[in-house]
């Protein structure tokens, strides 16, 4: 009997990693800023440990923008701190901020807001999953 207690614990223990991996797999990915003037932006997201990243890139008004971000993802609602290139930042941007997002229900959508550091400026953003299409084996 001890021994069947003790393979159900490690099972139920190996059960909840898995579910905290896959959760953790939702928002890793390929991303694009529905809100963002450059068509050709994109964003990655994804765990590194217990902490949530993403770099994006984007050209607006003739200059390459890199941005990344940290924080922290709980169910559906993500927060992350970001910051922008300095060198590349167009006029009048501030180099910092805070996103608070949702992930949709399907896992294809992240919307929600973003806010300058100095809370001078804040605005919607909307990240929609790239879908990466697989080469077909001739």
């Amino acid at each position: 009997m001890k021994t069947f207690y003790i393979i159900f614990l490690a099972a139920a223990f190996a059960c909840s990693g898995a579910l905290t991996a896959a959760r953790a797999a939702d928002i890793n990915g390929i991303w694009t800023k529905t809100t963002n003037p450059d068509p050709t932006n994109i964003t990655i997201f994804y765990h590194d440990k217990n902490e949530l990243k993403a770099i994006g890139y984007s050209e607006i008004q003739g200059k390459k923008i890199v941005s990344y971000a940290e924080g922290e993802m709980e169910g559906r609602r993500l927060q992350l701190f970001y910051r922008h290139s300095q060198a590349a930042l167009p006029p009048g941007w501030e180099s910092q901020g805070i996103m608070n997002l949702i992930l949709s229900d399907d896992g294809n959508v992240i919307e929600g807001t973003a806010t300058s550091k100095s809370g001078n400026w804040s605005g919607k953003i909307e990240f929609k999953r790239i879908q990466l299409v697989t080469p077909s084996a001739d």
